[in-house]
């Protein structure tokens, strides 16, 4: 309402009533008046009380769920100390397999690697194979190209030499 929360009681009565407690309200719009503000007080009073209500329920049920930091009477430290152990001893489990199947990752990769090697020597060997068989059938295509040009020159010399024996023929028919 504007009135600061310090201040005396009778103060803020007086303030937020208009009226203080020897001087009751006079008259019923004023009566009206002031019974409006006081059932704002009364409700804003509630709701104040009713947050304050819960802001303690709230704080008491997560300091409950909230487990003691510092151990209390609640914890035993020999347990404690035995989860602490257990736990030691399944890291040391857990390293242990770790390093072995790093052995034995390495042990693969190493096996795999040697494969590798013979495989690159096998495709190497492989490739030198294709290499002389295309060298050798370029020779051979290149000698059938020869061929065929041989063979073209030996027809075209078999063509000439049949027209010219037939060109004889009938010169010596002509003639005779």
């Amino acid at each position: 309402m504007g009135i600061p929360s310090f201040l005396p009681t009778e103060l803020i009565k007086e303030h937020m009533y208009n009226s203080s407690t020897d001087n009751p309200p006079l008259g019923p719009s004023a009566l009206t008046t002031y019974i409006e503000r006081a059932l704002i007080a009364v409700r804003r009073h509630n709701a104040k009380t009713k947050n304050r209500n819960k802001r303690l329920g709230d704080q008491q049920q997560t300091e409950q769920e909230q487990p003691d930091a510092t151990g209390g009477p609640n914890v035993n430290l020999e347990e404690v100390e035995n989860t602490l152990h257990q736990r030691d001893e399944q890291i040391a489990t857990l390293q242990q397999q770790l390093t072995e199947n790093e052995e034995f990752s390495q042990q693969q990769l190493s096996e795999k690697d040697e494969l590798l090697a013979q495989k690159d020597e096998l495709l190497a060997r492989k490739n030198e194979v294709l290499v002389q068989k295309d060298e050798l059938l370029a020779e051979q295509t290149s000698s059938i190209a020869e061929l065929k040009e041989l063979l073209r020159h030996k027809d075209e010399e078999m063509s000439r030499r049949t027209r010219e024996l037939a060109e004889l023929g009938r010169l010596w028919d002509t003639r005779s």
